[in-house]
């Protein structure tokens, strides 16, 4: 095995790497993926290329539909840090690369290197993927970060024709570890590729059907893999059908392809060396069958016992007990060269060489060239009216335009904007109807040209009033504050007065509530140099509420400490392990009213940040009705794993020593009810 072990060496991958942020270009499947319609990904679609998980996620939502063609290169490190989920034409997560309801997408890594960094791919209801040169690895289910269910690709359901090839799957040890498989494919999903991928160092290949009641998945393919230092599962297959040929099996300890519960599959001119149990039915008397020719097996241990049931024993190499037809065409190696034609064809970075089916190495596809810039295309010119609670906006027609898209925000960053309407090419004008009243929205116009290319204009604001509306909010620097002026409501209600660091009102903190008759307000304490957003928000004569529109200004004078300290969730963003009640967003937003609660008696909630926050206190607050049912609890960094603090019971604060870090965890480890956290508050106190 010593040759092989150089595959992974770097001399071998410097001598077969392309030229550094390059895409490599795409050669064609084999197997079951190039029936029931074929595989073709995003070909002939936008090209985007991405260095972050938002900006993969980005790219998904910004599609005209779910189904319009997509490639996306990617080049670099995509992890936790810089994952965010994105709105849009899409169902995308932060804590995953998630293909959801999507169709004809390619994920590709360039020759720079894509690596997934304890974030996994998870395909759910999509069809049409491809999946090349990337390398994904320790994705956990347990510990943290955790990500795809431990999965490093998992085919979760109705997923159909999917390529996954020349890429790179570790774990870094089993279950007990952590991790789960490094490809599983459940529940409906079929017509799959697997080829020319590095597997090791993981308990477990994969499966397909995750259980003897879901046996629906079907129709996969692999060839010229390596399966090194893995324990089972290449593949656990339950009922279904699937071809296995020219791979190469190292080093497993349990056992290699398990075909139970009526399972068939065709193994054929594969390689297995130091490995227990080959091919068989395993841990169950539910039988399975196989037919095999042209197998090598070099160093091969058979444990038969009361459920394990192997194809073959130390006196009896495995024979066939079915017949498997196929519905495509291929080529076989040889057995016995594929040591030498895998450790050069197998994984990223070998510019997706492969076998040319007669022993030999066919030296792949020349990288690609930098694309060449399209032409600037300029943006449309937006303007917005307000009639009420309505905005209508209206845009110059774009020469060459395909098609209109309207996006909205409630801030100016367009990171999280919302797609509200796809329009054709002769619409200029679009409404917006039953806006809150007193809020500021951002929006924007995209078109799509006739090459591909999209192109979005600079954003424009307006605020909607409700009928009778007039609330107008001004604010004036003072030397360590703001005075704060606005006119009465018509209902002569209260009004409470809200603040925050930008213009996102998500995230606003209420400062003050006072009486109808008071129309001016004074913060103090507040830091020099910081431009700060208010608002005023009343009650409107059907029984809502309104708010003033956005006021801004930036405090003049020396700085000073606020007291008290500052939330350092307002400006974070959040995710976490799941959603049994409302959205991340709610541990953050200020209301008591909202709150976050995960699936179950426990979960993650977090904060994140764009950069390093420092912080040495927290406070949780528990939902209304909720209070004292979250029991074990810790605080960690999401990055290294590091435990903060602990205990049990949520006290009024948890104090820390400062740390500085980008994402701070609350996990609830049990509960005596429904846990409920309303807001996840973090500070410095100096």
């Amino acid at each position: 095995m010593s040759g092989l072990r150089v595959f992974n060496k770097a001399a071998l991958i410097s001598a077969m790497l392309a030229p550094a942020a390059v895409p490599v270009m795409a050669a064609g499947p084999v197997g079951y993926a190039t029936v029931n319609g074929g595989i073709t990904g995003g070909q002939g679609g936008q090209i985007v290329y991405a260095t972050t998980g938002t900006e993969i996620n980005q790219a998904m939502c910004e599609r005209a539909s779910e189904e319009t063609p997509l490639i996306i290169y990617v080049s670099g490190t995509i992890n936790h840090d810089n994952t965010d989920k994105v709105s849009g034409a899409c169902d995308t997560a932060g804590d995953e690369i998630q293909f959801k309801r999507v169709s004809n997408i390619s994920l590709i890594g360039t020759a720079e290197g894509a690596l997934f960094d304890e974030i996994g791919i998870h395909l759910r209801e999509a069809s049409n993927i491809i999946i090349r040169n990337v390398h994904v690895r320790n994705v956990k289910k347990s510990g943290s970060p955790t990500s795809n269910g431990g999965d490093a690709i998992g085919m979760e359901k109705d997923v159909h024709n999917v390529w996954i090839d020349h890429n790179e799957l570790e774990a870094s040890g089993g279950e007990k570890a952590g991790y789960d498989s490094l490809i599983d494919i459940k529940n409906n999903s079929k017509y799959v590729t697997v080829s020319y991928n590095y597997l090791h160092n993981s308990g477990r290949g994969g499966l397909i059907n995750s259980s003897d009641s879901n046996v629906e998945s079907t129709y996969v393919t692999f060839h010229h893999n390596i399966y090194d230092t893995i324990d089972s599962r290449m593949p656990l297959l339950r009922a279904g059908t699937a071809h296995s040929f020219n791979n190469y099996y190292f080093k497993v300890s349990k056992s290699g392809i398990n075909s139970r519960l009526g399972a068939s599959i065709k193994a054929e001119n594969n390689y297995f060396e130091q490995v227990q149990n080959a091919i068989g039915t395993f841990y169950t008397d539910d039988m399975g069958y196989w037919e095999v020719s042209g197998n090598i097996y070099d160093d091969v241990e058979w444990v038969d016992n009361s459920t394990n049931h192997p194809a073959g024993s130390d006196d009896q190499l495995p024979v066939s007990n079915t017949t498997v037809t196929l519905p495509y065409d291929y080529e076989l190696d040889d057995a016995s060269c594929l040591k030498t034609i895998l450790a050069a064809t197998v994984g990223p970075h070998t510019n997706l060489a492969e076998s040319d089916g007669s022993c030999s190495v066919d030296g792949g596809q020349t990288p690609a060239p930098d694309p060449q810039p399209e032409p600037e295309l300029p943006p449309v010119s937006v303007s917005a009216s307000v009639d009420g609670n309505a905005v209508t906006l209206s845009w110059n027609e774009a020469e060459g335009a395909t098609g209109y898209q309207v996006y909205l925000d409630s801030d100016s960053d367009p990171k999280g904007r919302v797609r509200q309407a796809v329009l054709d090419p002769q619409t200029t004008s679009y409404t917006l109807s039953d806006l809150a009243s007193g809020q500021t929205y951002w929006f924007w116009i995209k078109y799509s040209a006739a090459n591909g290319a999209t192109v979005s204009s600079d954003a424009v604001s307006a605020t909607p009033l409700a009928d009778g509306v007039n609330v107008i909010l001004s604010a004036v620097a003072t030397e360590d504050g703001v005075v704060l002026n606005w006119n009465a409501s018509e209902t002569g209600s209260g009004y409470q007065i809200y603040m925050d660091t930008d213009s996102d009102p998500s995230g606003r903190v209420r400062q003050a509530s006072v009486g109808p008759a008071v129309t001016q307000y004074t913060l103090s304490g507040l830091e020099a140099g910081q431009t700060y957003w208010f608002w005023v928000k009343y009650l409107l004569s059907d029984g809502t509420y309104g708010n003033s529109a956005a006021a801004s200004v930036t405090v003049a004078g020396d700085a000073q400490t606020p007291d008290p300290a500052t939330n350092l969730s307002v400006s974070a963003g959040s995710d976490g392990s799941g959603k049994g009640h409302g959205s991340y967003g709610d541990v953050r937003d200020g209301d008591l009213s909202s709150y976050w609660s995960p699936n179950g008696d426990s979960g993650r909630i977090s904060l994140k940040w764009d950069g390093e926050a420092t912080l040495n206190a927290v406070i949780i607050r528990e939902a209304a009705g909720y209070e004292g049912n979250i029991q074990a609890w810790t605080i960690s960094d999401h990055k290294t794993g590091e435990v903060l603090a602990e205990g049990n019971g949520v006290p009024d604060m948890m104090t820390l020593d400062t740390v500085s870090l980008r994402k701070l965890d609350f996990n609830i480890l049990s509960a005596s009810g429904s846990p409920a956290v309303a807001e996840f508050e973090a500070y410095y106190i100096h």
